[in-house]
């Protein structure tokens, strides 16, 4: 597969929605997908930024509100739809959630936090660019993408890279998989996509894709037999 990683344009903010009713994919066979799209954390990468934050709060937080209030961070959306730099969003976080670490620490621990590839991640995408074309569509930052695309070896492996920081657009909202369909250049029933949050998922099968709720890499190949989507590595 090419090493070049495309990355695209940020779609106007008023460009309309189409939405489309999309069938319940649960014990239907969709036809076999041109386009394998997949989330990152959660699904191909290890992210320790739930529990990494549990610890940094002593506890005020439990895990399962820190994963609900995670997403909703106006700060940390501001930084995962480009609108501001780390050196502003340190700040601005730990004021937050009311962490007791200068923040230029709590920027070098965040860097952090994104761990690296599951075991045998890279390997399945090798054998699946193989028979399909892959893309990844991912709420993420300047930091961590730095270190996914180069450091981790990642960008390599996908024709198509969608990016919340650099399109201005996060997960759920409709107009990223209106976007990312477009850019594609193909149906959206001819995407396969895969995220680890149902909020993401719901939001994309009413867009008309084929996607599917897994967390971690053996979820994910367990979903990926079950929808007979074998691959072989490319040449």
């Amino acid at each position: 597969m090419r090493d070049i990683v495309k990355v695209f344009r940020r779609p106007p903010a008023n460009r309309p929605v189409v939405a489309v009713e999309a069938p319940a994919t649960k014990g239907m066979k969709m036809g076999r997908p041109e386009v394998l799209l997949f989330d990152l954390g959660g699904v191909l990468l290890d992210y320790a930024g739930v529990e990494s934050l549990h610890a940094l709060t002593e506890g005020r937080y439990g895990l399962e509100e820190i994963r609900r209030l995670w997403p909703e961070s106006p700060s940390l959306q501001r930084l995962e739809t480009g609108a501001c730099t780390l050196e502003e969003f340190a700040p601005a976080f730990t004021a937050e959630w009311g962490l007791a670490i200068d923040p230029s620490e709590f920027l070098a621990r965040f860097e952090t936090w994104t761990r690296g590839p599951y075991q045998g991640a890279l390997e399945l995408l090798t054998t699946l660019a193989g028979d399909f074309s892959l893309a990844c569509l991912t709420n993420m930052n300047v930091a961590y993408w730095r270190r996914i695309r180069h450091d981790m070896g990642l960008g390599r492996h996908f024709g198509r890279c969608f990016a919340s920081h650099e399109i201005g657009l996060l997960k759920p909202d409709p107009r990223v998989y209106e976007h990312v369909v477009e850019e594609l250049g193909c149906r959206p029933e001819a995407i396969a996509f895969f995220d680890d949050t149902m909020k993401n998922v719901e939001a994309a099968r009413n867009l008309g894709l084929g996607a599917h709720h897994v967390v971690g890499i053996e979820a994910l190949k367990e979903k990926l037999r079950d929808l007979g989507i074998t691959g072989r590595p490319a040449r």
